[in-house]
């Protein structure tokens, strides 16, 4: 899997796509990706970025 594609997963997360960061997560890890990076470089990287821009009041988060 390319970087590039990686770089839809903190897309998928910015956005709350749970369906695509479900299918960008299986594919990287079928393709023997390390779920470490995945989660430190992408995931918790993304949803800092989510944080941040709650903190801001550019992003609402529901069910919280």
């Amino acid at each position: 899997m390319k970087v590039e594609n990686l770089e839809k997963l903190h897309e998928a997360v910015l956005k709350g796509d749970l369906t695509s960061a479900i299918s960008i997560t299986e594919n990287a890890l079928a393709d023997k990706i390390d779920s470490y990076m995945l989660i430190k470089d992408y995931m918790i990287c993304a949803m800092g970025e989510v944080g941040a821009r709650f903190e801001h009041f550019e992003y609402f988060i529901p069910k919280i």
